[in-house]
């Protein structure tokens, strides 16, 4: 009998490198790295037809780009207003991804333990809708990232999980050799998985 799918999910302020943390479980651990803001991206970069490239490139997400803002206030403004309307709307997506994967992987009768990184977790209503959805066939993991040297912005989506409950927390302040064996040691521990 196959364990229950793998979700974790990573916090921390723009900077802290979460991102790079998941690209680590990605590279490293056999994790499918996704993130709420992906499909938040596309409907930017389609809103007002700047390539999409844009918003993924760590580099220009805080230079100006249209008058004084940035891409990064672009998809800040942009996402508060579509979850205005839809709150659940880009988790509903992420959780349709994982349910399309898990269903392929029952059609092919795959034996391994399907494993997902969300490199974005910003609400809690993220987790919750996570949890409502899935229940018990998945195992759901939060943890933190943590970089003294960053200062957030004052977008409460940076505050929101500030003291949130997480199955882990990561302090990356000394370079991406430490978060590398940092985060493997941590999802080994709490997930015991090799």
């Amino acid at each position: 009998m196959t364990r229950p799918p793998i979700v974790i999910l990573l916090s921390g302020w723009a900077g802290a490198g979460k991102d790079a943390a998941a690209s680590l479980l990605a590279d490293e651990m056999s994790f499918e790295r996704l993130a709420f803001a992906d499909a938040l991206k596309e409907d930017v970069s389609h809103a007002t037809g700047l390539p999409l490239d844009l918003f993924h490139n760590h580099s220009l997400k805080d230079q100006p780009i249209i008058g004084s803002k940035t891409p990064r206030d672009l998809l800040l403004s942009h996402g508060a207003t579509a979850r205005a309307v839809d709150p659940d709307i880009y988790v509903r997506k992420i959780a349709s991804h994982i349910q399309l994967a898990l269903t392929e992987q029952k059609e092919r009768f795959l034996q391994s333990e399907p494993r997902f990184v969300i490199s974005d977790w910003r609400y809690l209503r993220e987790m919750t809708f996570l949890r409502n959805t899935f229940g018990n066939h998945i195992r759901l993991v939060c943890g933190r990232i943590n970089r003294d040297s960053v200062k957030p912005s004052q977008d409460p989506s940076e505050h929101e999980l500030d003291d949130a409950f997480v199955d882990f927390t990561i302090d990356n302040n000394d370079g991406i050799s430490h978060l590398r064996d940092e985060i493997k040691a941590t999802v080994r521990s709490v997930l015991c998985i090799h």
